[in-house]
Parts: C-alpha cells; sequence; structure tokens
C-alpha cells in the first residue's frame, strides 16, 4: 500500500471514487473498491469521511465547482450574445457526452444525504446562472421565461446524449433553439 500525505490520501480517494463512477455510473459503489482502487486500507476511507454519503456529497460538490469554474472560464471573455450561448451550449453539452453528467446523476441520491446537499443544490442552480450572468455583463436582460426553456432545453439535450444519440446532431439543435430563444 501507498504511504500518502492526508492530504494525498483524501485526493486520492475522491478521485478514485470518482473513476469507478464514471466507467460505471449504474452500479452502486462500495468503500472496498475505492480503496482497492486508491490502494489502502478500507478502513482509511473512514479517517478521511464519516460515512460514504459525505465521501459522495463532497465528490458531486467538488464535480459541481469544477463545472461551474469550467464555463466561467470559457465565458468570461465574451462580448457578444450569440457567442456566449453558443460556448454555454458547446461546454455543457461537452459536459454531457463526455459522461460527467452521468456522474453528477449516480452521485446525486447519495449525497443528497449527506451534509453539503444545501451547498450541492445552490452550486447547481449557479451552472445555469452562469449563462444568465454573462449575456448581463453583455448588456442583455435574459428574462425568468426564456431562462428556462432555454434550463428545459438543457436538460432534454442530456437525456438525449446519455441515451446514445448523436451528441453532434443534438448541439447543433439545441444550439439553433437556444439562439431563436434568445432573439
Amino acid at each position: 500500500m501507498n504511504s500518502f500525505s492526508k492530504d494525498q490520501q483524501r485526493s486520492q480517494i475522491l478521485e478514485s471514487a470518482r473513476r469507478i463512477i464514471l466507467a460505471n455510473p449504474h452500479t452502486k459503489i462500495r468503500a472496498h473498491e475505492i480503496a482497492e482502487r486508491a490502494d489502502i486500507a478500507r478502513t482509511s476511507i473512514y479517517e478521511h469521511f464519516s460515512s460514504m454519503n459525505e465521501l459522495m456529497g463532497e465528490l458531486l460538490l467538488t464535480e459541481l465547482i469544477e463545472f461551474r469554474k469550467e464555463l466561467a472560464t470559457r465565458l468570461g471573455s465574451i462580448n457578444d450574445v450569440s457567442e456566449a450561448a453558443q460556448q454555454w451550449v458547446d461546454v455543457n453539452l461537452s459536459y454531457f457526452s463526455e459522461g460527467r453528467h452521468a456522474l453528477v446523476r449516480a452521485l446525486t441520491p447519495v449525497a443528497m444525504n449527506s451534509m453539503w446537499k444545501n451547498e450541492i443544490r445552490a452550486q447547481h442552480i449557479k451552472l445555469y446562472e452562469e449563462l444568465k450572468v454573462s449575456l448581463e455583463v453583455i448588456g442583455y436582460e435574459l428574462s425568468p421565461l426564456r431562462f428556462e426553456f432555454i434550463s428545459a432545453v438543457l436538460e432534454t439535450a442530456a437525456r438525449r446524449i446519455e441515451n446514445s444519440e448523436e451528441p453532434q446532431s443534438v448541439r447543433e439543435e439545441v444550439t439553433t433553439f437556444i439562439l431563436k430563444v434568445l432573439n
């Protein structure tokens, strides 16, 4: 077994859990699988996390925060409404087609029983608001109704991509629709 510092071991546990779930998001993850992949003793997991729910909650929160940073980075310097919308759609649909949204969906039921549930809810809402904020900086006010339409279309696109529909055709259709909603 490897000897890591406490912080390295914690990161290794989270990354091992993340990789296991990404590989098979429909299977329940077990502590011994994480420990084996992280090359640590199973009991070491509980030195860092009080329960599997807490581990999954922190993993989900970390994933949402990292994704939000990606969105903010991609949208940060754009000053055109159409380009901001296209970039927002592109980042989100890439996230879905890479399987990362399946990770979020797999973690959510367990993570919502953790101490992180309120922060997880807040971060999920902020993901959608990245487009709204970006457009406001440009000078475009996104109405609540248009915002709801765009959010619903994106959720539908996620399901279509996760059900093995061709991501590129979904991307084109969603981008076209959202640009029409914004005009």
